[in-house]
């Protein structure tokens, strides 16, 4: 399950993230803020095209499927068994996957539209990732391959 509070979904104004297991376990609880510059046109900045609080479940859901990787959590929006669009890359194109990254100090996440064609070694999720992602029907093996080789997510 997982909880937001407060309930409201602005940018620049936290947000408690917390996931918890089909027990009630406590499985993560982590801050997370919506940067504007992902939303606000910024030139050479990804952009969201997907609202406020989708971005914020999109996160969630990062962290209650374990898609951790180097420290960046990895998100997709799913419309069942479809992965959506969730924004622009800089470059204008059209991005399934989220790279969610954290501040030292204090500890904030933010997260942004990933850009896995034109530079896949830094804007595509770790194999373990992947691999995690294949097992729970979100991506077939066949697009892990065109990912990491750079040639994107075309359904």
């Amino acid at each position: 399950m997982i909880l937001f509070n407060p309930n409201t979904f602005l940018p620049n104004h936290p947000v408690t993230v917390t996931v918890t297991n089909t027990l009630g376990d406590l499985v993560c609880n982590e801050t997370y803020q919506i940067n504007p510059h992902h939303r606000d046109g910024t030139p050479k900045k990804s952009q969201w095209t997907i609202n406020n609080r989708k971005e914020v479940e999109v996160f969630g859901w990062s962290q209650e499927s374990g898609s951790l990787s180097d420290g960046y959590y990895w998100g997709v929006l799913r419309d069942g068994a479809v992965c959506l669009p969730l924004g622009m890359t800089a470059r204008g194109l059209s991005s399934k996957i989220a790279r969610f990254e954290c501040a030292a100090q204090p500890r904030v996440w933010h997260g942004y539209p990933v850009d896995y064609v034109n530079d896949p070694q830094h804007d595509c999720p770790g194999y373990e990732v992947l691999h995690k992602w294949a097992e729970q029907g979100i991506i077939s093996k066949s697009k892990i391959a065109k990912l990491i080789g750079g040639q994107g997510w075309n359904d």
